[in-house]
């Protein structure tokens, strides 16, 4: 999501054709507007799909500026017959024209009970622009450097969806309330880093437990969603999804732990569907901040063929949080998120093991200092974050694992990123807490 896409986040290597580099300068106008940073302004980093959007619509106003000064109509220079203009990429140019490519990755050194070196993520978007309201967006990842039969890596179609544009110049008033239809594979939209996990976007060297674990990130599904960012200018959105779901296995070590169930679009099970519906608000009067919140619902949580007598092990997730960024000087940035997850497992056999909730929270200041000069902008966190698999049994003594971080992140261009992080881990077995130094490097472009 990244980010997340994320979002996902992170914009391609956009086309260089007149318009394009037209849509970008309008774009960068617009973010770079005024003098502090955007770290420091407090904007909030926008999604792979935002990204694409927000030049789609620079790009359309700018063609049409351009028929107004030359004098075409719909009968002249306006008429592709795959939705584009001829002076758009219609006559003689190539598909590769509305294709872009972008990606991220991120490098990890773990100092704790095992010292070990691991490239985590290797990661290629590819987006493609069919006409002016229906496009592609796909990301494609490598995990740990080096896959096949015997290796710890895994290579993982994160996602390859279409959007179809719900714009006024086609659907008219309905454009104020749904601006997106998705189809196809899709992060689920629920938490933060869940969508938005560019190695730039957070702090850190390791992605938080509580999302990790409880979320559980990175999550995508094949289904179709339904959505906007705002209700005009409100800054009030929503997204509704159908989607495919977890099966957590029912037996071992792993029983109902839901970050066992993902199945990743890879053969997965569809006897039971899951549903996920969120709200979110960027209030217009604080730029820079959101508050969102997500509820799902999943018919059996294990998605067990429909040959095998029992149940429906239904289950349901809450999630909340806060992701601000607001500028203190020209020169030095607020950050801070906050989110809270549940689970609650309608199965009696999570119930005997204190599975049948399972939640974590975390809150994480921080501060972003824009040097405004070659150095780029530094960045320092705390964190508090706690999570627990086995909730249900009410105590947390033999169940909950906290932990305090403090880090540095130096980012010497926005787009790349080194972190320092030093851990606290407060197990609820003390042999396991792996108190240690994490360093890493990452990169989005």
């Amino acid at each position: 999501m990244s980010k997340t896409v994320s979002r996902k986040t992170g914009a391609g290597r956009w086309r260089q054709t007149a318009l394009g580099v037209l849509g970008v300068a309008a774009l960068t106008g617009m973010i770079c507007a005024g003098s502090a940073p955007a770290s420091a302004q407090g904007i909030n980093t926008p999604s792979q799909a935002q990204m694409w959007d927000i030049i789609q619509k620079q790009q359309r106003q700018i063609k049409q500026l351009q028929k107004g000064s030359s004098g075409d109509d719909a009968a002249g220079n306006g008429g592709g017959a795959d939705g584009y203009d001829d002076d758009y990429g219609h006559a003689g140019a190539g598909w590769w024209t509305r294709t872009s490519i972008g990606g991220y990755g991120e490098l990890h050194w773990n100092n704790g009970h095992k010292d070990e070196v691991d490239f985590h993520r290797f990661v290629l978007f590819i987006n493609h622009d069919f006409n002016d309201w229906i496009h592609f967006f796909s990301e494609l990842e490598l995990e740990h450097a080096l896959a096949g039969e015997g290796k710890s890596g895994e290579v993982e179609l994160e996602q390859a969806w279409i959007r179809f544009d719900i714009g006024e110049d086609k659907f008219g008033s309905l454009s104020q309330f749904v601006n997106y239809v998705d189809v196809g594979v899709m992060i689920v939209p629920v938490g933060i880093i869940n969508e938005l996990h560019e190695p730039t976007t957070f702090f850190g060297v390791e992605r938080n437990d509580v999302e990790k674990n409880i979320i559980p990130t990175t999550w995508w599904e094949a289904g179709a969603r339904v959505g906007t960012d705002s209700i005009g200018e409100t800054g009030l959105g929503w997204d509704l999804m159908a989607h495919s779901g977890l099966a957590v296995p029912t037996t071992g070590g792993s029983a109902y732990k839901v970050r066992s169930g993902r199945k990743k679009v890879s053969n997965a099970p569809a006897e039971d569907w899951a549903y996920t519906a969120r709200v979110k608000y960027r209030p217009t009067f604080i730029p820079g901040w959101e508050v969102a919140g997500s509820y799902q619902y999943q018919e059996d949580i294990t998605n067990r063929d429909g040959h095998v007598s029992g149940p429906d092990q239904s289950a349901t997730l809450l999630t909340a949080h806060i992701d601000g960024k607001q500028n203190i000087t020209d020169s030095v940035g607020f950050r801070f998120r906050a989110l809270y997850a549940m689970w609650d497992i309608d199965a009696a056999a999570a119930e005997a093991i204190g599975r049948d909730k399972q939640e974590g929270w975390y809150v994480e200041p921080g501060l972003v200092y824009d040097t405004q000069m070659w150095a780029g902008k530094f960045g320092v966190f705390y964190r508090y974050e706690m999570f627990d698999n086995e909730a249900g049994t009410g105590d947390g003594v033999n169940s909950e694992i906290s932990r305090q971080s403090y880090g540095l992140n130096w980012w010497p261009t926005d787009n790349v990123v080194l972190k320092a992080e030093y851990r606290d881990d407060d197990h609820y077995n003390s042999a396991k807490n792996d108190d240690r130094w994490d360093f890493g490097v990452g990169y989005q472009f």
